[in-house]
């Protein structure tokens, strides 16, 4: 079983924000769910037991607030990384 629940944000009109901040946030909210569940997947498929990976997101992956476009981003994203990856290993 993996649960990625680890989230940050970074906040403000989007002409104020920095790359460093949206960088920050998509490696914490996209990459770092991204690198550990490539790791559990490795480990599950040489089990041959399967299991579970639980990404928790947010409702702003389906209803964006104002001036929150990095962690929007990266809800969106973590949305699509965990359809793909029920898509790439269901049974």
């Amino acid at each position: 079983l993996l649960v990625n629940n680890a989230g940050v944000a970074a906040g403000g009109p989007t002409h104020e924000l920095s790359v460093d901040d949206f960088d920050h946030v998509m490696r914490v909210n996209v990459t770092g769910p991204f690198i550990c569940a490539r790791a559990a997947v490795k480990k599950m498929r040489a089990s041959g037991k399967g299991g579970r990976i639980i990404n928790i997101g947010s409702l702003s992956a389906i209803s964006p607030r104002p001036s929150s476009a990095p962690y929007t981003t990266s809800k969106f994203a973590l949305a699509g990384l965990s359809q793909c990856l029920a898509l790439d290993y269901r049974r």
